[in-house]
């Protein structure tokens, strides 16, 4: 087994650039996985006058939300819930959060009338096995849908599954490092 020094390293540049790469890869790598993008699967929500919620949303770690994809079945006589509603933007950033997200049907300045999903997680997204604690349909009472009316509970807490996405410079750090590895193996 050999030691490294670091005056050995030093006098032969080389070999320095080829011990400190495959280093500089992984901090790079566990650095940009830190807030690597998780999507979540919902499935089985269903509220008090039987819709039934199920999609998928990700998550950044972070704020951000994106590949919003939630379709409500037809449930009763309320309306805008009588109907099939797919939900695919997500409301106001102010409403979001790692415990709570709120999602609408369209995506414009006025939402009046628009319908729109509120989820509450435990524990936060951001966490290995995070779980819906509950769950409101409703309608936007004004245009920024600060209010809701017509608010539908959750009957029965369904299933969140995260799937996390491997982030792009994590595989091209993995790859970088296996063509080094083969090249030292090539030389051997």
């Amino acid at each position: 087994m050999h030691l490294i020094s670091i005056s050995g390293l030093l006098s032969r540049p080389g070999k320095t650039l080829r011990a400190l790469i495959p280093s500089a890869l992984f901090c790079f790598a566990l650095a940009s996985s830190a807030h690597a993008e998780t999507t979540y699967i919902v499935s089985g929500l269903t509220f008090q006058n039987g819709s039934v919620a199920s999609g998928s949303f990700t998550f950044d770690g972070t704020t951000v939300f994106s590949n919003i994809n939630i379709s409500l079945t037809a449930g009763g006589v309320i309306a805008p819930f009588n109907v099939p509603v797919t939900f695919l933007y997500l409301l106001s950033p102010s409403f979001n959060g790692p415990n709570t997200v709120s999602f609408v049907t369209q995506n414009g300045p006025d939402l009046t009338g628009s319908p729109v999903m509120f989820l509450n997680f435990s524990p936060h997204l951001d966490t290995p096995s995070p779980a819906i604690l509950g769950a409101t349909i409703g309608s936007c009472d004004g245009e920024d849908c600060f209010s809701q009316v017509n608010l539908l509970f959750l009957n029965s807490p369904g299933s969140v599954e995260a799937v996390p996405e491997p982030g792009a410079v994590v595989l091209v750090s993995l790859g970088l490092a296996a063509l080094g590895l083969r090249k030292m193996r090539n030389r051997a």
